[in-house]
């Protein structure tokens, strides 16, 4: 079937709130069962062009969205709605990240914090010989989600989480501390009275954490997590890469991610490497760029169609479409 027609209808699509398409599990775990029946699809949040669905026997078994840290529902709903027009029966496991979770939250609250998640893709896993299971992070966020579910997905089973495609926004990068500030930043509102002293406690605290680290030998959080997804054992090797990133973005480098998936490549860690880029859009925004080009990347990955593994590993996708 065409990315084409797939895709058609998409940039149009009326956005479902996220409280009313998923269930919320706890505050960092959202879940969405999937569509079952086609009259549930007639609500008016999905138009109901066939040509812009996937056949439920090539669409994955389970999505899980690790969004970017403080992503509101407004805007995480905007990627949730179009998963949802693409596999309509596909259940979505959401994991959102706040900047305290990064910053002070212990492991063992984060497992508690993930495990009605882990139940849901063991569950799912073992009832599918072959299961499809897609991933996505969106920036560093995503990632500290992504690495930490993995971790404690390996501590519970010995194995790594059977993903097939794995895709990630705006990401990986190590950053440095002035991205690291503008990140948080993002969050603030911008009154002057408080916008001001928290950019400068912010320095201060990151600064002083960074040459801490360093004087005990302990990488930075983000560092760790940069590696992590690097390593053998955590992800599954047969697991294809897709990175999507920007020459714009101004809080990751995008050097960064082509390094990150070069290394992939090169180490063996993944089955099958591919990075499209972006000239002009903004952190965690490429969809505005180009939609197509953005969303036809993910759809042949997780297809795994020949259009998708003709271009090789570790091949650069560039132009206006993908």
């Amino acid at each position: 079937m065409a990315t084409t027609s797939l895709l058609s209808g998409t940039s149009t699509l009326t956005i479902p709130p996220l409280h009313t398409s998923f269930k919320r599990l706890n505050t960092s775990i959202y879940f969405h069962d999937g569509i079952k029946e086609m009259t549930d699809f007639q609500n008016g949040y999905l138009d109901d062009s066939t040509p812009s669905r996937v056949p439920a026997d090539k669409a994955p078994h389970l999505i899980i969205l690790c969004a970017w840290m403080g992503a509101t529902a407004k805007v995480i709903a905007k990627y949730t709605a179009v998963y949802m027009k693409l596999f309509p029966s596909t259940p979505i496991i959401l994991i959102r990240t706040e900047l305290f979770d990064i910053m002070a939250l212990p492991p063992l609250f984060l497992w508690r914090r993930y495990s009605p998640a882990l139940d849901i893709l063991f569950r799912i896993s073992h009832s599918n010989p072959s299961p499809r299971i897609v991933a996505q992070t969106f920036s560093n966020g995503g990632v500290f989600a992504l690495s930490n579910f993995a971790r404690f997905y390996h501590r519970l089973t010995g194995s790594p989480p059977p993903i097939s495609a794995l895709i990630f926004d705006s990401g990986p990068a190590i950053g440095n501390i002035e991205r690291s500030v503008a990140a948080i930043m993002l969050q603030m509102p911008r009154h002057p009275l408080l916008w001001y002293p928290v950019l400068v406690w912010l320095n201060v605290l990151l600064r002083v954490l960074y040459w801490a680290g360093r004087a005990i030998g302990r990488k930075s959080v983000v560092r760790r997590m940069y590696l992590a997804l690097n390593q053998k054992g955590l992800l599954p090797p047969s697991a294809r890469r897709l990175y999507l990133y920007s020459l714009s973005d101004k809080l990751v480098d995008w050097r960064e991610v082509e390094a990150h998936a070069r290394t992939a490549e090169e180490s063996g860690v993944a089955a099958e490497v591919t990075m499209v880029r972006f000239e002009k859009s903004a952190h965690v925004a490429h969809i505005r760029e180009d939609p197509d080009k953005y969303w036809g990347a993910i759809v042949k990955l997780v297809l795994g169609n020949d259009e998708h593994r003709t271009r090789g590993r570790g091949s650069i996708v560039e132009g206006t479409s993908a």
